[in-house]
């Protein structure tokens, strides 16, 4: 009860002083409806023959562990302006199924022999993950053939 009462005066202190949440900055995108809708149809013709545990998806997340954050709190009539972001990046990648079947996820960092993981038994898969590294932290070209190749090779041995 307490914790809703505190929550209400930081609305009102809020709004009597006009200030909101607000992102620092950010991007609008519009998605073409067309477009939209000519891709469910493609995608209904590029699946049909194909069993649900073969259809499989990737995606991956990246954090930049050291910026700054993207919401602050500022007056409504004041543009808030953030600072440059720090480069430390992370990047995870997970691979599932159309029945919920997943795949080992990849982590991609910059270093190839992190700190962090110095004193863990198998450093090869920190925290149960494939580890792969290079400058920037990105998902690239070698890594994904890399990753594609092992899971192609363990489907035929399931087949």
């Amino acid at each position: 009860m307490e914790a809703e009462a505190q929550c209400r005066a930081n609305e009102c202190w809020k709004q009597r002083h006009s200030v909101e949440q607000t992102s620092v900055a950010g991007e609008e995108r519009d998605v073409c409806q067309e477009i939209l809708e000519s891709w469910r149809e493609r995608v209904k013709e590029l699946i049909r023959g194909f069993e649900p545990a073969d259809m499989w998806n990737q995606d991956e997340t990246g954090t930049m562990w050291k910026a700054l954050p993207e919401k602050s709190l500022a007056e409504r009539s004041k543009r808030c302006r953030g600072g440059k972001n720090a480069k430390q990046k992370i990047t995870a990648a997970f691979f599932v199924n159309a029945v919920g079947g997943k795949e080992t996820p990849i982590l991609i960092g910059s270093s190839k022999k992190p700190r962090c993981f110095a004193n863990l038994l198998d450093t090869s898969r920190p925290c149960g993950a494939d580890n792969f590294s290079n400058d920037k932290a990105w998902m690239k070209s070698d890594i994904m053939i890399n990753v594609l190749t092992k899971l192609n090779n363990k489907l035929k041995r399931t087949d």
